[in-house]
This record gives C-alpha cells, structure tokens and sequence, in this order.
C-alpha cells in the first residue's frame, strides 16, 4: 500500500485547502512507521532479548531503508514525481521510529512478566555485574 501511495501521480491539493509547504517529509515519516513496527515484529529480522537492539535496528533499516529506496527510485517513472533524498532519510526515520517503538514494548513487557529490565535497555547505562565492594588498602 505504501509503494502504491508513492508511485501514484502527483494529485494537487483542493481549491482553497492550504497544506504546509513539507508536509510531504511527515507524511513518509507515518507511512513507514508502521514498517518498522512490523517487521522485527514478524520476526524478519535477528534480535536478541536480553541485547540492546542494534543488530535488530540495523536489519529493519535494512529491509525498511530499502523499500523506502525502492519507492523513490520507483517514482523517477510517475509522471509528476520525483525521487528525493530527503523523501528517503525521512522513510528511514519513520522505519527507525517504528522499530523503537516495537522495542520499548517489549523491554516493557519482559518488565511486567518479571523477567527484569533487560540489560543496557532504557537506562542508558551498562548493567552492573553485582554490588561494589570499597578497595581495601593494600599492605603497607
């Protein structure tokens, strides 16, 4: 559906109806959001639940930023289109934004299941390993 939105032809806004001049970046930012929802929630791309989500992020900006390239590439042959790099980074953003949204939510999950925070997830610092013992001097 989303390919089928961006390679439609360019359709101009109603009589008397006044859009924001970029409104078009906002728009490729909610239309791939859902992308990056879906696809590490379909399980397409590799996660780890107890990691920090990068290898998760990197392959859904895979399968995400490449859609988002197909569709600009895609709209060089539509008449009253054009393809934009800006356009891209956008779709990329919306994909990333999904993504981080798919993994708040299941940090939060494994929370409320008792499972614990997961490590490195949220805190923005590194688990520790146990409680910190004061250094005792060593002999004199």
């Amino acid at each position: 559906m989303v390919v089928l939105l961006l390679w439609s032809p360019n359709v101009a806004a109603p009589a008397g109806l006044a859009l924001p001049e970029r409104i078009d970046l906002a728009l490729h930012l909610v239309l791939f959001l859902p992308i990056g929802i879906l696809v590490p929630w379909g399980r397409l791309v590799p996660s780890s639940p107890t990691g920090h989500g990068l290898r998760e992020l990197l392959w859904t900006l895979l399968w995400g930023g490449g859609l988002g390239l197909l569709t600009e590439v895609g709209q060089a042959f539509v008449p009253g289109r054009t393809p934009a790099v800006g356009d891209w980074l956008f779709d990329c953003a919306g994909v990333a934004a999904g993504c981080w949204l798919t993994r708040r939510r299941r940090v939060e999950a494994a929370t409320e299941a008792g499972a614990g925070p997961i490590p490195g997830a949220g805190s923005g610092s590194p688990p520790r390993s146990g409680p910190s013992q004061p250094r005792s001097p060593g002999p004199t």
